[in-house]
């Protein structure tokens, strides 16, 4: 058994997910791997933005799949579920290495955290030319509730914007 270590008491929230990026249609990943993403974007899609009309462009291609657990489910327990899902592809992983970059994505919310990668958790990652990368955010209140206050901001603005221009 694959394990990890943390603090699962303070911890709010802790996932993660297989992301691959590259200059190409990510169309190929899904083709040969057989597998259908629960994210996608290509090269030049457009990125959504609230808070501004200008229109800015993916640099990248994007291909996500999720370990379809739970955020409450230890952290080795999301790793270990998306290598169960590749390694079977093994062979056209490293073929796609070509166009794309892979990494599993360890993310951990509102508490302290720790993640050891044992042995064999970094050998099935590195036989299939996978990477580890971890986002850590140790308490996300004050971001989240200020994203909410400048999205009510906005909102108010453009009401007030919209009301004043039917004067």
């Amino acid at each position: 058994m694959i394990e990890a270590h943390w603090n699962d008491s303070i911890t709010q929230r802790q996932y993660a997910y297989l992301s691959a990026s590259g200059l190409v249609d990510p169309q190929l990943i899904s083709d040969g791997l057989a597998i259908q993403p629960d994210r996608v974007f290509k090269l030049g899609d457009p990125i959504p933005n609230k808070h501004s009309s200008k229109t800015v462009r993916r640099r990248k291609s994007h291909w996500r799949l999720d370990s379809q657990l739970a955020d409450t489910e230890p952290l080795d327990e999301h790793v270990n579920a998306l290598l169960r899902r590749v390694t079977p592809h093994k062979d056209r992983l490293l073929d796609l290495q070509e166009h794309f970059q892979f990494e599993i994505v360890c993310v951990c919310t509102g508490g302290n955290f720790s993640f050891s990668t044992t042995l064999e958790m970094q050998r099935l990652a590195t036989a299939c030319g996978i990477t580890f990368w971890f986002d850590i955010y140790p308490d996300t209140g004050p971001h989240e509730e200020i994203m909410e206050l400048r999205d009510q901001l906005n909102a108010a603005l453009s009401a007030l914007e919209r009301s004043t221009s039917d004067v």
